[in-house]
């Protein structure tokens, strides 16, 4: 079977079966992906075929802020390319710690939260873990909320 790469009608499929079952599953309802997120979806890779789309779709749900999945929420696309301060951000399945990963998202989820209630429920951790974590993984308690 050719890589999912270049069977782009199959990719689209399997996007919006993954999107559709991890929003019924976080019980959230969104409308699918904006243009810009299909182009992004279309222009990458795949190198780890529907493993990896399934991992970036999942992910995207749960960092999704609008009702509609955007660019910006297909961060685990991101994980070969330098982020803005010029770092190779973390991502799954690549040479990073757990420790190192979760630290990342740990961090990418309280920037786009509002509160630290609203980031440990993204998270699916109650705050005072939260609190820990961030603690623990030294994390600047100026970033975020």
């Amino acid at each position: 079977m050719p890589p999912l790469r270049k069977r782009p009608a199959d990719l689209l499929a399997f996007a919006h079966s993954y999107c559709e079952f991890f929003a019924k599953q976080s019980g959230r309802k969104l409308d699918g992906f904006d243009d810009p997120a299909l182009a992004r979806l279309m222009g990458y890779d795949w190198p780890g075929n529907l493993r990896e789309l399934r991992n970036v779709i999942e992910r995207a749900v749960i960092l999704c802020r609008g009702d509609q999945i955007a660019a910006p929420d297909l961060s685990g696309l991101d994980r070969s390319q330098p982020n803005h301060k010029g770092e190779a951000t973390v991502g799954v399945g690549g040479d990073a710690s757990l420790e190192e990963l979760e630290a990342a998202h740990i961090k990418r989820v309280l920037q786009r939260s509002s509160t630290m209630k609203e980031a440990a429920e993204a998270l699916g951790i109650n705050k005072a873990t939260l609190y820990r974590k961030r603690l623990k993984l030294d994390l600047d308690q100026t970033e975020s909320p």
